[in-house]
């Protein structure tokens, strides 16, 4: 094996750099023109990929909100019918005892604070016996009770000028209207 020599040739044949005609200014200039150049260049590129950028995240945005929207709309229609039947349900089953438990707190409450001298109880048939026995649990034994038609769940309680009306109904009537409301809005 055999090194090879490495030979240097000089390919420039006296190019050499004209310093009469670029004077030291003219390059500072050059290298600011040049400068300039660049900087506005790469401001004009950062914003460009800025807007492309902020152009992809909106667009990003808007698919999520739009994915988010139609996720609150389908689990508003799956949950919307559970929770009004749960309403119905729990609100017929539970009005009459809150009823009870309303007239009885209030009753006790008058008797404690002063017995009215005329006390009138409106109420449908089937709610008397439950009247009639928070009236004597109370000890309410001059009371009136006065029927009102059939199917109302409602009682009201007069004392002297007061009148106070228990409606166990107008909470559930509540409830479902806020369920509306809720269905409404979608």
């Amino acid at each position: 094996m055999r090194s090879s020599a490495i030979r240097l040739d000089s390919f420039s044949t006296g190019i050499g750099i004209d310093k009469s005609s670029t004077s030291a200014s003219d390059m500072e200039m050059a290298f600011q023109r040049g400068h300039e150049q660049g900087l506005s260049e790469g401001r004009e590129k950062s914003l460009d990929a800025l807007t492309v950028a902020l152009t992809s995240m909106r667009d990003d945005m808007a698919k999520h909100d739009a994915m988010a929207a139609a996720m609150r709309r389908t689990a508003l229609s799956e949950l919307l019918p559970v929770l009004a039947a749960i309403v119905d349900l729990l609100g017929a089953s539970s009005g009459r005892a809150r009823l009870r438990d309303a007239l009885m707190k209030e009753l006790q409450r008058m008797q404690e604070m002063a017995t009215p001298q005329r006390l009138l109880i409106r109420c449908a048939q089937d709610l008397r016996p439950d009247v009639d026995d928070c009236l004597t649990k109370a000890g309410f034994s001059g009371a009136l009770i006065e029927e009102t038609r059939e199917g109302t769940l409602a009682v009201d309680l007069i004392a002297d000028k007061a009148t106070i009306s228990f409606d166990p109904d107008a909470s559930v009537a509540a409830l479902q209207s806020i369920i509306n409301d809720i269905i409404a809005e979608d």
